[in-house]
């Protein structure tokens, strides 16, 4: 049976960007496959202009996500100057934020998860790199990796072991729920494998062109699951 990765995302926050509207910047309920493909990225050490990469990256992705703690949902009211001499923390240290930005209070409202943990199960099938790179990628990563955004730090290690199945889903459904965490039924999600009338199918934005820096929308299943 195909082989999977266990990554574990957990920590105070996390944010998986869904579609944002106005000075709305909501998260999605679990991490999408545009931001596992980011925090491989950032693992190893690619930048924004790789592109191409990630792009291949993600489409070799087959991925299913478990919610082991729900997280409880957080907004956060921001008010930041944004103005020329503005500056910030990035992946490369501390940068100034000049150009054409205009000076003035900007107002914005970002959401979060909070004390959630999810497990994943992630396998690439071709691609620019192989299961044994994207391990030590995790285990050593070039760069900090968040959940989602800058504010996020993860609490523990993202890699937490490898598991086999027949499907990512069937691969989670393998790996015991920890007693630290909520005990079943839990929320799973995955791509469709087949007709089922028991999952619940949506299409989410969950995919980015990386290369144009737009998102994608792709099918996706979610359902209540049984206990395990």
């Amino acid at each position: 049976m195909p082989e999977y990765l266990l990554v574990r995302l957990e920590g105070p926050l996390q944010s998986w960007g869904d579609v944002a509207f106005d000075r709305h910047r909501p998260t999605a309920a679990f991490p999408t496959k545009s931001a596992l493909s980011g925090i491989f990225a950032s693992a190893l050490g690619w930048t924004y202009r790789d592109g191409t990469q990630i792009n291949a990256l993600q489409d070799a992705m087959e991925y299913a996500v478990r919610e082991d703690r729900r997280p409880t949902p957080l907004r956060d009211f921001q008010t930041a100057w944004l103005g020329r001499e503005a500056g910030g923390w990035t992946h490369w240290g501390y940068e100034a934020r000049g150009g054409s930005q205009k000076d003035g209070t900007h107002l914005m409202e970002k959401h979060y998860l909070a004390d959630g943990s999810f497990l994943v199960a992630c396998s690439v099938s071709s691609g620019p790199v192989n299961l044994d790179e994207l391990q030590q990628a995790l285990e050593r990563p070039a760069r900090p990796l968040f959940l989602g955004r800058k504010a996020c730090p993860p609490s523990m290690k993202l890699f937490e072991g490898r598991a086999t199945g027949a499907s990512a889903r069937d691969a989670l459904s393998r790996v015991p729920v920890r007693t630290q965490y909520d005990a079943p039924p839990l929320r799973c999600w995955s791509e469709p494998e087949a007709e089922d009338p028991g999952i619940l199918v949506r299409e989410v934005f969950d995919r980015r062109d990386f290369e144009s820096d737009s998102s994608l929308a792709l099918g996706v299943s979610s359902r209540l699951s049984q206990p395990w």
